[in-house]
């Protein structure tokens, strides 16, 4: 009887120990999931900057005109002391630029469109950032971990600069947990250890995660690690915004019919050869959006490669999304989705077009995404390529 009641004694306190460190672990899971909730918060505080004029735009998104000497990007400790540049002191030769300044901007003089950041911009571009990679064989990507890509490579060199006309879509069906980007990729340290890579990226993309819809939008993102760090849009301090009408995260609403209608958008992204910056601009007027500071990097005093095309994500089990218009290349003009008027910058500063010996196309899974390059010398379109595909892969 001693003996049953001392095994009774030990049972209880031993159901008791288990749920005090039951109630332990949740409670360190609590304490820890407010913390990072906390330090949420604390980022958004610092991104999202008291405003002079707010406006919500039909899909719900709310934009900010912030002034352009307190924007995020001075937050980030390696601006301490940069010095705000309104203006490329150069640009590359043949490039039609224009002032950013217009009778009706949306912002007023002295601000910058900044769209606010939420907190699902944080968590979901943070799990999601790896796959924008660039698709180069030092970089892990593929079909193991659910990224796909069909991309226009140039042999490693020297590069100051890289510009295209990027046909748009838009993809009402793209899932929370999927992207679809089209883009241009300016990379240093190609080649090279991964985590000294330092990318400037810039194009179009569908990414219901980080943007709260399946809309199109302009979509930005640098990393000086081989994306360990670094950012979408304004995810982080880093890019300098400048343009009162349009920046990283804003909406496209002018997209191609398939079959119909073809509407573009021009993306460049060059470096001032006197400061070092790298400059961004975007639409037919090539207006400038703002620029990357040459502070943020450590292995882009030039590019030694530039990617063009798309590349796009889904977690295991789901069908991989659309890429470029959602239909395969050999269905010809206004069917597929194409790059055109594709060009580099030299070290003179001068834009030229790639030639077929210093470029190279892959396609990881064919049967779904695929390139086709198609060099042209002079206008309508000059170089350009189609590519994309309607997706499907499932691992």
């Amino acid at each position: 009887m001693a003996l049953a009641l001392g095994k009774s004694i030990s049972l209880f306190f031993l159901i008791i120990f288990l749920l005090d460190v039951r109630a332990k672990g949740v409670e360190s899971r609590w304490s820890m999931e407010g913390e990072e909730d906390l330090e949420l918060e604390k980022q958004l505080k610092m991104l999202n900057k008291p405003p002079v004029k707010s406006f919500q735009s039909k899909s719900g998104h709310i934009y900010d005109c912030i002034d352009i000497y307190k924007q995020p990007a001075f937050d980030n400790p390696l601006l301490k002391d940069h010095k705000l540049q309104m203006w490329p002191s150069s640009f590359p030769k043949g490039m039609p630029i224009y002032s950013n300044l217009r009778q009706n901007s949306t912002c007023p003089l002295g601000t910058a469109l900044i769209r606010r950041t939420t907190k699902n911009d944080l968590i979901y571009g943070k799990t999601l950032q790896n796959h924008v990679k660039s698709h180069g064989i030092n970089l892990k990507s593929g079909i193991d971990d659910g990224s796909h890509y069909a991309v226009m490579k140039t042999n490693v060199g020297e590069y100051y600069g890289a510009s295209a006309k990027l046909i748009v879509y838009g993809f009402p069906l793209v899932k929370l947990d999927q992207v679809t980007i089209s883009q241009i990729w300016v990379i240093g340290g190609a080649g090279g250890p991964e985590d000294k890579i330092n990318t400037v990226q810039a194009g179009w993309h569908v990414y219901p995660a980080i943007n709260g819809d399946s809309l199109t939008h302009l979509s930005t993102f640098w990393t000086a690690d081989g994306y360990k760090t670094g950012c979408f849009n304004f995810n982080c301090p880093g890019f300098v915004a400048l343009s009162p009408d349009f920046g990283p995260g804003s909406e496209i609403t002018e997209l191609s019919v398939y079959g119909g209608i073809q509407k573009s958008i021009e993306i460049s992204i060059f470096k001032d050869q006197e400061t070092g910056n790298w400059w961004l601009t975007y639409g037919h007027e090539r207006s400038f959006v703002g620029y990357w500071p040459k502070e943020l990097f450590n292995n882009l005093e030039k590019a030694t490669e530039v990617d063009y095309g798309g590349t796009v994500y889904s977690p295991f089990n789901e069908p991989s999304p659309p890429m470029g218009s959602g239909h395969r290349i050999d269905e010809g003009r206004n069917k597929t989705c194409y790059f055109l008027n594709v060009q580099l910058v030299n070290e003179r500063n001068e834009l030229y077009d790639p030639k077929d010996n210093n470029v190279h196309l892959y396609a990881d899974i064919i049967e779904y995404y695929d390139i086709y390059y198609e060099y042209e010398s002079g206008p309508p379109d000059g170089c350009q390529f189609s590519y994309g595909g309607p997706g499907g892969y499932t691992r």
